[in-house]
């Protein structure tokens, strides 16, 4: 293979690197269905009695962080298609070409961060120390059977 088709072929690879990685955090609406995305385990909601006022409060909460979520997750998609598009430019490019998208990532990832940490700790505060508890041990359950399927899968 020449060097300018082995050049085009990293390039495409690094490319779907960079819009495969965190795929979850730049889908529209789906923080917190089914859990996992971002930093609370919305799954584990589920599975606690919460009360209808704790219900009623935690979807308010939700709703408060959707918009500032939804324009981050946006605005990281597209960073990402920036990355995209420079590295599938013509031309030549170096890494120092993308040290402006890298800057912009590290904000949107430090912005999504803080966004999904305040989000998790007004759930949180909304929790009695029993569901924290009964929280904690059901989201160690889902850790073994994580590692169970990925153990399962290696074999």
């Amino acid at each position: 293979m020449t060097k300018g088709k082995w050049n085009i072929v990293c390039i495409g690879v690094l490319a779907l690197g960079v819009m495969a990685t965190s795929l979850a955090a730049a889908r529209p609406g789906h923080f917190g269905r089914g859990g996992g995305h971002g930093l609370f385990p919305f799954r584990v909601l589920r599975t606690l009695d919460l009360t209808d006022p704790q219900q009623a409060n935690i979807d308010a909460i939700k709703a408060v962080h959707a918009n500032a979520l939804e324009g981050l997750k946006n605005d990281l998609r597209d960073a990402r298609k920036g990355i995209m598009d420079k590295l599938l430019a013509e031309g030549n490019i170096a890494a120092e070409d993308f040290a402006l998208q890298q800057d912009d990532l590290s904000q949107i990832h430090a912005a999504l961060f803080d966004e999904f940490l305040a989000m998790g700790l007004e759930i949180r505060a909304e929790l009695s120390a029993e569901q924290l508890a009964a929280a904690a041990i059901e989201r160690r359950r889902e850790l073994r059977a994580e590692m169970r399927a990925m153990d399962a899968q290696g074999q």
